[in-house]
């Protein structure tokens, strides 16, 4: 009798409580609710196509605005290859993804994965690794897109940008590396970039402790191709190295062994000191040599002064030796 009235208790129990929840919770009308309505509204009753431009009728350019938010940089100079690490901030029309907020409970916008939507097939032209040229297919990235048909992304990409060392000053060197960013099948008649601002964003940027970045500029151009145009954003980033250690451990001993060569000059030529005096400083140059291919880039267009110079330092001080003995 007792585990019947129990039973009978605990049923009550649990009707009061599905009864108060109906109370706390309507379906029909949470917010949860009326995403999905919206959701389905858009990519099922529609029949939205994520693989088709955004296009209201024929003949409409779809603009897409770009720009690069840099958080830091890397410069690898025995690759060749610039990295940028940045936000990357970019905005388009996409007329099928209008609705009325009125109908949805006041909705203003939603968060949409990008696989779900038209992404623009932005490309790295100047990439070091074409694996890696089409930066947007690779990145796993929320969009939102607002009842006005607004598509909003903001993906975080690392670029990397071929970019040959010039290696001629070393190591006072001067970098000028390009990163042109353009549509992959589209024309300018369909698709066409702009720049949201005239530079890129710097507000959130990291200082590199081998690489210091003097100027980052961005400039629109249009290549003409086959009755058609194909525009493409270049940025361009300038960076020096900095050149305080090498300053010490490099320019400071090739400047003491080149005043020591011209030391040896005022010595007597039938010195038996002066021929001692040489063989030491050809000996300090072979030393020498064998440490600068380690701190010296081996690639580059053209060789370093620095490694001319020691070359004629050698070759002087091999001259006077023959002269002294």
């Amino acid at each position: 009798m007792k585990l019947h009235s129990f039973i009978a208790i605990f049923m009550s129990a649990a009707v009061r409580i599905s009864c108060s929840a109906k109370d706390f919770l309507d379906c029909k009308t949470s917010p949860t609710s009326t995403i999905i309505d919206l959701k389905n509204a858009i990519f099922q009753n529609c029949k939205f196509d994520s693989s088709m431009r955004p296009i209201p009728s024929d003949g409409i350019t779809t603009n897409v605005y770009f720009n690069i938010a840099v958080q830091f940089i890397e410069y690898h100079e025995h690759y060749n290859t610039l990295y940028i690490h940045s936000w990357v901030p970019m905005y388009w029309m996409d007329e099928r993804l209008k609705w009325e907020p009125s109908k949805f409970g006041h909705q203003m916008f939603l968060h949409i994965d990008f696989d779900a939507i038209w992404i623009p097939d932005i490309m790295l032209y100047t990439a070091s690794d074409m694996r890696e040229s089409s930066p947007l297919s690779s990145s796993e990235m929320k969009c939102i897109t607002y009842s006005d048909g607004t598509v909003t992304c903001v993906p975080s990409i690392a670029f990397s940008a071929k970019c040959v060392s010039d290696v001629r000053r070393w190591p006072y060197d001067v970098q000028n590396c390009s990163m042109r960013i353009g549509s992959q099948t589209y024309s300018g008649q369909d698709l066409d970039i702009h720049t949201i601002s005239d530079r890129p964003l710097m507000d959130d940027y990291q200082v590199n402790t081998d690489w210091e970045l003097l100027s980052v500029n961005v400039t629109k151009h249009v290549r003409p191709y086959q009755n058609s145009s194909y525009p493409w954003l270049n940025y361009s980033f300038i960076i020096k190295r900095h050149s305080q250690g090498h300053s010490a451990i490099v320019i400071i001993p090739a400047l003491l062994m080149a005043l020591l060569t011209l030391t040896s000059f005022w010595l007597e030529p039938d010195c038996v000191e002066r021929v001692a005096f040489c063989c030491m400083i050809i000996i300090s140059h072979f030393l020498y040599t064998t440490y600068i291919p380690i701190m010296v880039p081996a690639n580059g267009n053209e060789s370093p002064l620095i490694v001319h110079s020691i070359g004629c330092g050698t070759g002087t001080e091999r001259e006077d030796l023959l002269t002294a003995a």
